[in-house]
């Protein structure tokens, strides 16, 4: 695996403080904790229209913010942030990834 596929927390922090202007983020929802953590790993989440296909549906890779008071976790989608990596693609579209 090349650093350009590996999930880069500190990467995902910049984004976030770049698009907060560098405000503290809001307290945690259930707890009122101001402490968050982020793990250095992606969370998936599969998106389906039917319980059945939930595990070869597509899926929405995102990083996460974790309330170390609580434990609540708040996703943040890689794509939108403009953190994935970037795959090749044939002239049809279809990946060329190996």
């Amino acid at each position: 695996m090349t650093d350009k596929m590996k999930y880069n927390s500190d990467e995902f922090i910049r984004k976030l403080q770049a698009i907060t202007d560098g405000h503290s983020l809001p307290k945690c929802p259930f707890c009122g904790g101001t402490g968050y953590t982020t793990p250095n790993h992606v969370a998936v989440v599969l998106v389906a229209d039917t319980f059945e296909s939930l595990s070869i549906g597509p899926s929405a890779p995102c990083a996460m913010v974790v309330c170390q008071k609580c434990g609540h976790v708040d996703l943040f989608a890689l794509g939108v942030l403009n953190l994935l990596p970037e795959r090749g693609h044939d002239k049809e579209g279809k990946s060329n990834d190996k």
